[in-house]
């Protein structure tokens, strides 16, 4: 392994459990084909993370899995058939570690005001619908959630994962919501000072340490700056915050690190301020890592870092500098999961770039309620639209240097075939070089180069300066479409 990143493939210590270097999956929801009726993960929810286990990374995250069916009803919640959860998880655990790789199971709380109809710490107006108010939770509902909660640790434990995340004092959700001043309002033991409204994140590590052992780690999503101005309101510049500041975060890493908590991973930002929940590529990348220094100063457990930290080197550099200990990578690893092994290997140019567009993964869910990728066709379909050789070899011709005809180029010769590809300019890229002209476009740029890449290691002959062919193989560069329609062998 070359020793450029040597820093990123040292092993991380997480309570009791060993990582094998400091890349991460973050935590996101993807696909409702990923679950099964009673929250089990399905085949292809297994076959996503076991190819992010195959890719390099040490640890992986789940998304949030649902542990309330009482208080907030969810239709998939994990004690509505635990034998199969375990069954699953079992399968699970038993292919990423193949791999060296860990998983830890994120568990939501609840989302609070995020949603209509869900309890919230006091009467709150429901995001993006003001005329609407969550109700409050009362002591017994929150006693409940807490139960569950610890149940489902249990359970998940027992499935083979190695640890559990708590979700979270982040995007704004319902412990989040706990723990701001300007979303709890209460007046009992619940509410009021910071440890008041802190006070559930330690019951549930205390909890979930009496019943899984105190060697079980678990870590909790941290957000260190809301960046919100007000209700449905961004503070882009973190004037006016009526959220979390920076100080208030250290003040709360400390207590967390008190009540026991493994690690913190960090990010910042909430759904009042998305901007910077998920930041674009607008955003500088490796913005976090002064935030995350601040922390990382005041306590000993590792900060584990996300948002925008797909620049390897700043992530070499903040870890050796002591700034941080993980870094978790989310969008990028949908985009190539091989993310963490071509770093390690040196080898940052085959990277496919993610471009931080939020189309495929962030808009889709929340509109469609599943997730895809603008760059990565195989995301969320591992099983069924899985590379296979062809049956039958043949010499494609391709018409058009753009996307469109640098995809169908690269998929085809991955299948085997032998291909020419006709561009009637002198560059390939079509309309991505326009696009990733300006600099806060320049992932598009870089995308660009990717296939070029990809192509020249390809048995791909390219034809640069030719309008179209003179033979009658010719299709156009638009057959995407039609392959990505077409069924496999």
């Amino acid at each position: 392994m070359p020793k450029k990143y040597e820093n990123l493939n040292k092993p991380l210590k997480i309570g009791s459990v060993t990582i094998k270097n400091r890349y991460i999956v973050a935590p996101m929801d993807t696909a409702p084909s990923f679950l099964g009726p009673d929250g089990e993960f399905t085949e292809n929810g297994i076959e996503y993370f076991v190819r992010r286990a195959q890719g390099g990374f040490g640890l992986i995250y789940s998304g949030g899995q649902q542990i309330d069916d009482v208080v907030d009803k969810n239709p998939k919640t994990i004690l509505k058939n635990p034998g199969n959860y375990i069954a699953a998880g079992q399968e699970l655990n038993a292919r990423i570690s193949a791999y060296g790789a860990k998983m830890f199971l994120q568990l939501c709380f609840g989302l609070g005001r995020n949603l209509p109809g869900l309890h919230a710490p006091s009467e709150l107006p429901v995001w993006l619908n003001p005329q609407m108010t969550s109700p409050a939770l009362t002591r017994e509902q929150i006693q409940t959630k807490i139960d569950l909660f610890v149940q489902v640790a249990g359970v998940a434990k027992q499935a083979g994962f190695a640890g559990v995340d708590v979700h979270a004092l982040h995007w704004g959700h319902l412990l989040d919501q706990f723990a701001m001043s300007i979303t709890n309002k209460r007046t009992d033991e619940y509410g009021g000072s910071l440890e008041n409204r802190l006070r559930i994140t330690r019951e549930l590590v205390e909890r979930v340490k009496e019943t899984c052992g105190k060697d079980f780690p678990v870590t909790i999503r941290l957000s260190l700056r809301q960046f919100m101005k007000d209700f449905d309101k961004a503070s882009f510049s973190g004037e006016e915050e009526v959220g979390r500041t920076l100080e208030e975060s250290i003040e709360i890493a400390k207590l967390l690190e008190s009540y026991g908590y493994d690690a913190l991973s960090v990010d910042s930002g909430n759904l009042d301020a998305y901007y910077y929940a998920c930041p674009p590529s607008y955003m500088e990348s490796g913005y976090m890592i002064a935030l995350a220094e601040a922390v990382k100063k005041e306590v000993s457990i590792p900060i584990l870092v996300g948002s925008r930290m797909d620049v390897p080197d700043l992530a070499e550099q903040a870890i050796a500098e002591g700034k941080m200990d993980g870094v978790v990578i989310g969008r990028p690893s949908i985009a190539d999961p091989d993310y963490a092994n071509k770093v390690l290997r040196d080898q940052k140019e085959k990277i496919r770039p993610c471009l931080a567009c939020n189309q495929g993964c962030i808009h889709r869910y929340l509109t469609v309620g599943s997730v895809c990728c603008a760059v990565n066709p195989e995301m969320g379909r591992g099983i069924t639209y899985r590379m296979s050789p062809a049956l039958a070899k043949k010499h494609i011709v391709i018409v058009g240097g753009g996307v469109a005809g640098m995809e169908a180029a690269r998929t085809c010769a991955l299948r085997g075939h032998r291909v020419t590809l006709f561009e009637k300019s002198g560059q390939l890229g079509g309309n991505l070089i326009p696009a990733g002209k300006h600099a806060f476009k320049k992932e598009v740029g870089a995308l660009n180069d990717w296939y070029q890449t990809e192509l020249k290691e390809l048995p791909v002959e390219i034809r640069r300066n030719e309008e179209r062919p003179r033979t009658r193989l010719a299709v156009s560069g638009q057959m995407l479409s039609f392959w990505q329609q077409a069924p496999r062998p």
